[in-house]
């Protein structure tokens, strides 16, 4: 299929002559797909070396510590979408979609201790227009969180209001339905409207450049 499925940089070892060289003296990543060829873990050096040492047993007393601290992990749902991520040292990162493939909520493994998540909202051209925090102590996995989108049924963009007051979008048409105090960034396109919005103190404009 064409997948990489191990990758080795020359270290200490003799050049590899074709008739293979093993693993010492090599630094190997090892890639691991699953049936629909989307990768699901790569394993670093280092985790290889460990898993030679002890004779290759993924199930050992060391595999823990693999998983956590050697290797890159993913997973996905039935529609390809990436809804689990795992750094080494790092806990997993949840992801949330909405039915148009849109990454809506994230949470890293601080935030959810906290049942917090990070948002995101688009306009009608699928740009992102709003980040913020949002948090719900009643869906707190990941699969309730995802069927609680599901079943909310909202629309598919924010309404952009140049006369309005900021974030001068709206911020119930979209899940997740939030007020101001929970947005974080916002992003502006296509004009400066937005600067009607700002007030003076915190905005300066420079004229010299109107005749270009």
């Amino acid at each position: 299929d064409g997948l990489i499925i191990l990758k080795k940089v020359q270290m200490a070892a003799s050049a590899d002559d074709g008739t293979g060289r093993g693993h010492s003296g090599w630094f190997c990543t090892y890639y691991i797909y699953d049936e629909q060829k989307n990768l699901r873990c790569a394993v670093q050096p280092l985790g290889v070396e460990l898993l030679a040492l002890h004779n290759w047993d993924l199930m050992g007393a060391l595999s823990g510590d693999i998983l956590d601290e050697q290797c890159f992990r993913y997973e996905y749902n039935h529609r390809g979408r990436m809804i689990m991520k795992k750094v080494p040292g790092a806990g997993e990162i949840y992801m949330v979609y909405d039915q148009w493939d849109r990454l809506v909520l994230m949470q890293d493994a601080n935030m959810r201790g906290q049942h917090k998540w990070l948002f995101y909202k688009y306009d009608a051209l699928n740009r992102p227009v709003m980040t913020g925090s949002y948090v719900n102590n009643t869906y707190t996995t990941l699969a309730d969180m995802q069927n609680y989108l599901n079943s909310q049924n909202l629309g598919r963009y924010e309404q952009h209001i140049p006369d309005g007051a900021l974030p001068m979008y709206s911020m119930n048409h979209t899940f997740p339905i939030i007020t101001y105090n929970d947005v974080l960034k916002v992003t502006y396109y296509d004009d400066y409207a937005w600067t009607n919005g700002v007030p003076a103190d915190f905005r300066t404009f420079d004229n010299g450049y109107n005749s270009y």
